[in-house]
């Protein structure tokens, strides 16, 4: 999620799922829950005049580099895939991951962590 001010919105997530953030950056932090199963992260960002709110783009973590390379198949079979990053640096972890874009705004990513 973009949010205005991410202490104030890590302060309200930690109170709504009761537990502290995962992880913490300047501008950014996620919570890394297995009850319910989410991956939420916060990224600081002005408010964004486009009118898209808050929703930054939605991920789905696979245990495994294989089931990104499973996805990256799939994806590109069906013609759906935006563009292909392979150990990559983001959001302050080594990732191997796929995007797919629906209407030239709604991405989604399938990822997993290698670091």
């Amino acid at each position: 999620l973009n949010v205005a001010d991410v202490d104030a919105s890590v302060a309200f997530y930690e109170a709504f799922f009761g537990v502290p953030a995962h992880k913490r950056r300047p501008g950014y932090a996620n919570f890394d829950l297995d009850v319910p199963a989410l991956k939420l992260a916060l990224n600081q960002s002005p408010p964004d005049a486009s009118g898209r709110g808050p929703l930054n783009h939605l991920g789905v973590v696979v245990g495994s580099t294989a089931a990104v390379d499973d996805a990256r198949r799939r994806l590109s079979e069906a013609g759906l895939i935006a563009f292909d990053e392979g150990d990559t640096v983001c959001c302050h972890a080594r990732q191997d991951k796929v995007w797919a874009c629906f209407n030239d705004a709604e991405t989604t990513e399938i990822y997993t962590i290698l670091d």
